[in-house]
């Protein structure tokens, strides 16, 4: 009882600190408006994106379901027609899932970027910016996003379970879904202080339930028109002083001073930096 109650002490206190970890990137980016304009590229793709999967699922998917598997009956109309609405909804919500792939490798680039500039504007040239190029930027997205999509195939058994299986694959799948948009917006950060991909990720599990919530906001605005403009550079601002103060953390010396580069990721360094 005691180990669950921790638990869940734990969760709450992460899920509330990532919420107030994506409130400081939104003030990070009000306070630089010009990184508004990295908000535009994956605004439109994702908008169009997004109009693109509902006009299928509930505009076109509909009709053809009708054509192809009609009820025999007029008594069954209403019953076939209830089971078209639920797989148009399935099929959206997987065009959504595939979208976000989508987006994530054609944007890493640009979110690689987005990443320079936020360290740059963090830092104001204390901290040197990293010095890793797009391209290998790109493989470590691609590489993620590859973990992301074999963790989904691994968690379909449990759709053998009855309700609870369901409930549980959804929500394992999301929660990864979210680690790895945040890992997506700490590269620069993370890759910058020498951490491979398998030592990010093992980094972010550390810090597993305020990671998670930072990336579930980041993965539900995304997909939000407009708002999204602003939460793609607020998620990488975000992203980019958790990294800063909770490698401060782990860098911290015995005797409670830091090191050279923790002192400048400090939270009260940032803070003033800010």
């Amino acid at each position: 009882m005691e180990s669950f109650r921790a638990l869940l002490r734990d969760t709450i206190d992460g899920a509330v600190r990532g919420g107030q970890d994506g409130l400081r990137g939104l003030r990070f980016v009000q306070k630089h408006p010009s990184l508004l304009l990295w908000g535009l590229p994956p605004a439109i793709l994702q908008t169009l994106w997004l109009v693109g999967a509902a006009w299928f699922s509930f505009a076109w998917l509909p009709g053809r379901l009708e054509r192809l598997w009609s009820a025999p009956v007029p008594s069954l109309q209403a019953l076939y027609s209830s089971v078209h609405s639920l797989m148009g909804m399935l099929v959206f919500f997987l065009l959504l899932a595939i979208g976000l792939v989508v987006s994530q490798v054609m944007l890493a680039p640009v979110l690689h970027l987005l990443g320079r500039s936020v360290q740059r504007l963090i830092h104001s040239g204390d901290m040197a910016v990293a010095g890793n190029n797009v391209w290998s930027a790109w493989g470590r997205s691609l590489a993620s996003i590859a973990l992301w999509f074999v963790g989904q195939l691994a968690l379909l058994p449990l759709q053998i379970v009855p309700i609870f299986g369901g409930v549980a694959e959804m929500t394992a799948g999301f929660a990864g879904s979210s680690m790895v948009m945040t890992r997506e917006f700490m590269d620069v950060a993370l890759s910058g202080r020498g951490l491979s991909l398998r030592q990010q990720f093992a980094f972010l599990w550390t810090h597993r339930f305020r990671v998670i919530t930072l990336g579930g906001l980041g993965t539900v605005g995304l997909w939000v028109p407009v708002v999204n403009i602003v939460v793609f550079p607020s998620l990488s601002a975000a992203a980019t002083l958790l990294a800063d103060e909770l490698h401060a953390l782990e860098t911290t010396t015995r005797d409670g001073s830091h090191t050279n580069d923790a002192q400048m990721a400090a939270p009260d360094y940032i803070e003033n930096r800010r």
